[in-house]
């Protein structure tokens, strides 16, 4: 054992204690500090009560130079990291615990539940897994290209229970439910106490597509009701040409 730099201390060392508390003080656990030329990764390890495993790292992944890094770990180090923040540009941050993650709560209810508003350049969303389309018989995520499938083809393969409501029938709908058909209502989103944007999206959708069939279907109506037009205009102009001729016959 050697000493090649001077110890000074005012108190409290203690390392596998005879009772200072604190200014430092280890009892049975693990700590490596190291940062040497020769050094593998760690700069600073904590072990867990009674493990050899690290439950805490901070240093450079792998042993590379200018790269911070914090993790987390589980108390075998067969098992992955619970938390790490890594400052390498090709390292990943994660969380990777079963439990759920809030920010801003201590109860969060669900993966991920931020108190607050969140601030992004994008947002993507899966397009299976539960929950991926909400308010729908299936779920995973069901990109209604089945509205224009039903209307065209007769073809009723990707989602067999939608149907399509004549605008009769959907003026009836609206005025007795006042919201439109499959779209949550007020009462059942303020009963979820939340709103899958995902799903409604979808929903969003399919109501546009709706819509462009509507107008479709409103437009050939149109064309049918202007061509029976020209046909009168056609007639009445021929009952006009034969009344005035016979009107100069009876001069």
């Amino acid at each position: 054992t050697s000493i090649n730099d001077d110890i000074h201390t005012l108190g409290n060392v203690s390392i596998g204690t005879t009772a200072s508390s604190h200014q430092l003080r280890v009892v049975g656990g693990k700590v490596n500090i190291k940062n040497t030329a020769t050094a593998a990764a760690d700069v600073f390890t904590l072990s867990s009560y009674n493990q050899d495993a690290p439950a805490i790292v901070m240093g450079a992944p792998g042993g590379a130079p200018g790269f911070g890094r914090i993790a987390l770990k589980m108390a075998a180090s067969s098992q992955p990291d619970l938390i790490v923040l890594n400052a390498n540009p090709f390292g990943d941050s994660y969380f990777n615990s079963g439990a759920n993650l809030g920010v801003g709560t201590t109860s969060p209810a669900t993966k991920l539940e931020v108190v607050g508003t969140i601030t992004a350049t994008a947002f993507s969303a899966t397009t299976t897994g539960a929950g991926a389309y909400m308010y729908n018989t299936n779920q995973n995520m069901n990109v209604p290209d089945y509205v224009f499938e039903h209307y065209f083809d007769d073809n009723h393969i990707n989602n067999p229970k939608y149907k399509m409501l004549n605008i009769s029938r959907l003026e009836k709908y609206i005025k007795r439910n006042k919201h439109l058909p499959r779209v949550p209502s007020r009462e059942q989103i303020l009963k979820d106490g939340a709103v899958n944007l995902q799903a409604l999206g979808m929903i969003t959708l399919e109501k546009v597509e709706e819509s462009h069939l509507y107008i479709i279907e409103l437009e050939k109506k149109n064309q049918t009701l202007q061509q029976q037009l020209n046909q009168l205009e056609k007639k009445n102009n021929e009952l006009e040409k034969r009344l005035l001729k016979l009107e100069n016959t009876l001069k």
